[in-house]
């Protein structure tokens, strides 16, 4: 009932609500949020007991088995049991992550909160301001039509008076201004705070045009741009390129450089084996490949660009996709390189 009553409170008719109102709604979702979080956690625990009590019979039969004198080891039955102890161990781990994630999520939560509390505060102290500049451009205004009547000094004393009232009214129009921006900004810090999203199926549907390409992932040591990395490699798989490798996480200092801006890179190892015609018909296919990929994360508003030429150990014929930071708002967004001309 109470995500009812939020959605209706959202619909267009409802969109001229103060200040107040909007509070009440966001802290009302940020409570639903954190009760689907909570039952998120539940609902994962109980699979993770669920599996332990499914495969507990097999392994206590299993480890009777193993301690039989003269006996083979069982191998049919370890690899039976093998994908669910993995199954449960995965559960068991994405329920930790989850958790982390959620302490995370509530931290940067209150980081916003006290962000938007200090811009509000700013904006009603430019509100005020303004109501104190007409306030003084009434009173001017009210003195100059009592000395209206007084001729030349108290003329000029009117002119003069005017004039200041026109200087109040500007700044009033550049204090509103300013309350403008503060409140721009405050929407693209919140805009910045969301993990990046990809399209998997559309992605994988461009790339379906360039089948069989061989790609390595390499990430860094960061929640979101890992999980970013895991999003790809699943749209990538669907798109029916092959991913050489499991997405590695780079903590070596000789990939500093490469990583140093954010965002998601790409480039790819040339081969030189094959006749001319064969080869070039190859790394035509690679150049498109490349460039559809950076192109369509971009059209999804996933900041990408070409990237650093590729180690020599990258194998030829091969894409290297190297996912860091997520962009911040106002980041220049360009190639690491000059691009080459592409056939």
């Amino acid at each position: 009932m109470e995500v009812t009553r939020m959605h209706n409170l959202l619909r267009p008719s409802y969109r001229s609500m103060d200040l107040s109102d909007l509070e009440s709604i966001s802290k009302a979702l940020e409570r639903s949020l954190d009760i689907w979080g909570l039952l998120l956690l539940v609902a994962t625990a109980v699979v993770v007991v669920g599996l332990i009590i499914e495969y507990w019979h097999d392994v206590k039969e299993f480890w009777v088995i193993c301690r039989w004198p003269m006996v083979s080891f069982p191998w049919d039955k370890f690899k039976a049991l093998a994908g669910g102890i993995l199954v449960t161990l995965g559960v068991a781990l994405e329920l930790s992550f989850t958790y982390m994630a959620s302490r995370d999520e509530t931290k940067l939560r209150a980081n916003n909160h006290r962000i938007e509390v200090f811009l509000t505060q700013q904006a009603g102290d430019a509100k005020k301001s303004a109501q104190d500049a007409e306030a003084a451009f009434q009173r001017v205004k009210e003195e100059a039509d009592q000395v209206a009547i007084v001729a030349g000094r108290a003329q000029r004393e009117a002119s003069g008076a005017e004039t200041t009232a026109n200087a109040a009214g500007k700044k009033a129009q550049s204090v509103e201004k300013q309350a403008s921006d503060l409140s721009n900004k405050l929407e693209a810090i919140e805009k910045a705070s969301f993990p990046r999203h990809i399209n998997q199926e559309k992605l994988a549907g461009v790339l379906k045009k360039y089948p069989r390409m061989s790609v390595r992932i390499e990430t860094i040591s960061d929640f979101e741009a890992m999980r970013t990395a895991g999003l790809l490699k699943t749209a990538l798989e669907m798109g029916t390129w092959k991913v050489i490798d499991p997405i590695e996480v780079r903590l070596d200092n000789s990939v500093v450089l490469d990583f140093f801006w954010s965002g998601i890179s790409v480039t790819v190892q040339m081969g030189d084996s094959g006749s001319g015609t064969e080869r070039w018909q190859k790394n035509n296919d690679l150049w498109h490949a490349e460039g559809a990929l950076k192109d369509e994360l971009n059209a999804q508003g996933v900041i990408a660009r070409f990237g650093l030429p590729p180690p020599a150990s990258l194998p030829p014929d091969t894409l290297l996709v190297r996912v860091g930071l997520k962009a911040v708002p106002n980041e220049p967004v360009g190639n690491l390189y000059i691009e080459t001309p592409r056939p």
